[in-house]
């Protein structure tokens, strides 16, 4: 059975802002957008393992990693965590999350990924970019929210991997955060379930080459791209009949949610033709996802399937 978001295996840590612009109304709101957001995970020892601290002038190991094992007594856990209040230091949080907490996990050699939320309402009092970057230079994937009008929009760029669109949120208050519930709980799902990170300096985000993962590269004839950088390869419709067992490119299974991204130059005796660029069959052969190239139309087809087993068709 492949992992799905539930059931990946995860060190999660929630550093709150306890500081005294929060005050106790909206940090109990707070605790209830984690608990909210956590609920997706499988609480254990085998799966997701949360650990949260709280910052202020210092910060504090409210909850270590694998201390709970179940929702219930980890909600119970978050629940009774109390206010702080202070001024906000946000290096010290960093560095103690890396520290302090991501390295007492029990299974720091099994477990897939390390992953912060760091949720803040205002300007660090100190410097946060140096111990950031450490958080990422030791692995951790590193996500900023943030909250109300006296945010430092550079400093959580600062805080978050890169790029800011994906790693980078924002609620107008802490009343209002529950209306980035659900694009944070996908993207920690994402997080959780993508194969592999995008190679690439300025994009430090889940992804990979597909044409690699089919190792085309190895089956194909090499020709210069459109852009010089670029290699492209050149394939009839008999050509390019690529076939792989899906446990051999997605070995956790397909996200519930993704992009796919593909660059095709299609000659001029082609153009008419209706072809596959990517489909996803189940072993008794029945399409699980399909992005199709309609030529009479020239149109672009996506199919998948829900959760009732009936097939879901969009065509731009």
């Amino acid at each position: 059975v492949c992992a799905g978001c539930s059931t990946a295996a995860n060190d999660l840590v929630y550093v709150l802002d306890g500081s005294w612009s929060v005050g106790v109304s909206d940090f109990d709101t707070a605790k209830q957008w984690l608990i909210n957001i956590t609920s997706q995970f499988d609480i254990s020892s085998h799966y997701t393992q949360v650990g949260v601290v709280q910052y202020s002038d210092a910060p504090r190991l409210e909850i270590p990693l694998g201390k709970h094992q179940g929702q219930d007594e980890l909600i119970r856990a978050i629940q009774s965590i109390s206010y702080l209040g202070g001024n906000t230091q946000a290096r010290r949080r960093s560095e103690f999350a890396v520290d302090h907490v991501f390295s007492s996990s029990q299974r720091a050699s099994q477990v897939k990924n390390r992953i912060a939320v760091v949720v803040t309402d205002g300007k660090s009092q100190d410097d946060v970019v140096d111990a950031s970057m450490e958080a990422r230079t030791q692995g951790v994937t590193v996500f900023a929210v943030g909250v109300g009008s006296e945010i430092t929009t550079s400093e959580l760029i600062a805080i978050a991997n890169k790029p800011s669109s994906t790693y980078v949120l924002y609620a107008e208050d802490y009343t209002t955060i529950h209306h980035i519930r659900d694009a944070m709980e996908q993207k920690l799902c994402e997080e959780s379930v993508c194969p592999t990170r995008i190679p690439v300096s300025s994009r430090d985000e889940k992804g990979f080459e597909l044409i690699i993962g089919m190792k085309l590269p190895s089956k194909a004839r090499k020709i210069p791209g459109s852009l010089i950088s670029e290699t492209a390869y050149p394939q009839t419709i008999k050509s390019c009949l690529f076939n792989m067992f899906t446990r051999e490119i997605f070995p956790e299974g397909l996200p519930p949610s993704y992009v796919f991204v593909a660059t095709v130059r299609i000659k001029a005796s082609s153009s008419k033709l209706t072809f596959d660029l990517w489909r996803v069959l189940s072993k008794d052969k029945k399409i699980q996802a399909a992005v199709t190239l309609n030529g009479k139309d020239r149109s672009v087809i996506f199919v998948t399937t829900r959760t009732t087993d009936k097939q879901q068709r969009v065509v731009f």
